[in-house]
């Protein structure tokens, strides 16, 4: 039996989908940064795997998707953020640095430079605008979570990931040399 329109948007396999999509929108400037950044493959695997475990972790903490993705706003907005100045200032994390010099720079050059915003934020819109859309059609519908039992075990797996990434994490962590340190 498939559905159609409004009835597959209340339907729990959308949620599903929803929790997915959020989770996809959301890796977006982890993947950017994972191909254009020189970091070592330790570095990758933790810059990959720790927010994945985390998003996938948040994603099936609410029972309700929409709710998720809404109390996550913040972090979309800043992955949006990330996007456009990745796009704007290439491909670095210091490109939020440089963002905040268009305050003391002079008129011409911060019009310069924000004339060439249109695509990024054409990207941005198409890629986080639905999914607000849609989670907000989940809150306002009410639309019922996956069942249970399934959610339990996809947690479970996502968690598994959150560990994987720490562990990359601690693995990657520089070493310091504590030996010349006085104890207390």
């Amino acid at each position: 039996m498939e559905q159609t329109g409004k009835a597959f948007l209340r339907s729990s396999r959308h949620a599903a989908l929803l929790a997915l999509c959020y989770f996809a929108a959301v890796m977006i400037p982890n993947c950017i940064l994972f191909f254009t950044e020189p970091y070592s493959i330790w570095s990758k695997a933790a810059l990959l795997t720790l927010p994945a475990g985390g998003y996938l972790l948040w994603s099936v903490a609410f029972r309700r998707s929409g709710i998720a993705v809404w109390l996550s706003f913040p972090v979309i907005f800043f992955c949006a953020l990330q996007i456009v100045l990745l796009y704007l200032f290439g491909n670095s994390v210091a490109a939020t640095d440089m963002f905040i010099n268009i305050v003391t720079t002079n008129p011409g050059e911060a019009t310069e430079l924000l004339s060439n915003i249109y695509p990024s934020v054409i990207l941005v819109c198409v890629i986080y605008l639905p999914l607000l859309w849609t989670a907000t059609v989940h809150v306002r519908r009410k639309v019922p979570p996956p069942d249970g039992r399934g959610r339990r075990r996809v947690g479970a797996r996502r968690g598994g990931i959150a560990d994987s990434g720490l562990s990359n994490e601690t693995a990657c962590a520089p070493q310091r040399d504590l030996s010349g340190q006085r104890g207390l």
